[in-house]
């Protein structure tokens, strides 16, 4: 990132649902790669929010604003503070937008008609792909490193700790058959 600070800072505007994000992992893996050195901020819907909780790639998570008044703040709490954005919904105007109004020199995201006057770098979509092809490719334009192309999924040590105990709750022995 030509112009920018020593240590880049990227936002992420990620998805709403659960398996949209988790489709997303792998981009994020490949800007982590592409920028070791970065700050990422993933911004997500509060539904999917628990699914990057763990994930090294993420530096810091925010939930998408919902109201007027928490989107005010959010801007004014980020304004002039990224180099990077990158949008992974191809069809949500506003998140394309707020690139833009965050300040960000580099925006990046899908080419569609809505979104284009808000970008600086765009890709577009390919139909006769996954999605999650889509969202890597988009991440390797912007400057990272593809580092495999699989969702990947973190846990928790709370949640380690708790999938650890479970056979010894269900009376299962280690080293026993066990069919699930």
């Amino acid at each position: 990132m030509s112009g920018t600070r020593a240590t880049p800072r990227i936002i992420v505007f990620n998805m709403n649902f659960i398996g949209d994000v988790l489709f997303t992992t792998p981009a994020l893996a490949a800007l982590r790669k592409g920028y070791p050195e970065a700050e990422v901020t993933v911004v997500v819907g509060r539904r999917a929010k628990d699914v990057l909780v763990a994930n090294p790639d993420v530096d810091h998570l925010v939930e998408f604003p919902r109201t007027l008044s928490e989107r005010w703040q959010l801007l004014r709490r980020f304004f002039r503070r990224f180099d990077l954005s990158l949008s992974l919904s191809s069809r949500n105007v506003e998140r394309a937008a707020w690139g833009m109004a965050l300040g960000c020199r580099q925006r990046w995201g899908f080419n569609r008609p809505e979104t284009r006057i808000f970008l600086t770098g765009r890709m577009e979509e390919q139909r006769e792909r996954h999605w999650a092809e889509d969202y890597l490719e988009l991440a390797c334009l912007a400057g990272g490193k593809r580092d495999g192309h699989l969702p990947r999924f973190y846990l928790t040590p709370e949640e380690k700790a708790w999938a650890e105990e479970l056979p010894a709750r269900w009376g299962l022995r280690p080293g026993h058959l066990w069919i699930g």
